[in-house]
């Protein structure tokens, strides 16, 4: 029974230390390019705001999250482009995230609007692929307009 008990506890402390070792990095594959995004940045962040900030990046059990959800798009983003792209997108998110990661009471960014935008982007790079860096400009705008 011990032996049994050491065993499980180095499964846990074993997968514990991988899942950690990686947490600031997300990958995923695009085309035959792999695509791996910027470590975010955590800097000025509560702890509570770090929490909901991971959120927003990796999802959660119900929700996609925007590396999950920046990966989609980037498959969609023609080759000249992807390098911009991806680079505002970062930006977009770093600005969404961060706001949403707030206290309820301040924030000006709330979960429906991530709805709201996560369905825009996903429905456009179903769509119309072509629009997606206009659609991103466009919500970094509107992004910029909540947050003056």
């Amino acid at each position: 029974m011990k032996s049994f008990v050491v065993a499980v506890l180095f499964q846990v402390l074993f997968f514990h230390s991988v899942c950690n070792a990686n947490a600031g990095v997300a990958e995923a594959s695009i085309g035959k390019n792999h695509y791996q995004a910027e470590a975010a940045d955590y800097s000025n962040l509560n702890s509570d705001e770090y929490e909901w900030f991971s959120k927003f990046l990796y999802g959660t059990f119900y929700s996609d999250g925007w590396y999950s959800i920046t990966n989609d798009l980037l498959v969609k983003i023609p080759q000249n482009e992807l390098e911009t792209q991806r680079a505002e997108l970062k930006r977009l998110g770093d600005k969404i995230g961060r706001e949403w990661a707030r206290n309820n009471e301040i924030r000006k960014i709330d979960t429906s609007m991530l709805k709201q935008w996560g369905n825009k982007l996903k429905e456009a790079a179903g769509d119309q692929p072509e629009q997606l860096p206009a659609l991103i400009a466009d919500l970094h705008r509107e992004v910029d307009e909540l947050l003056d």
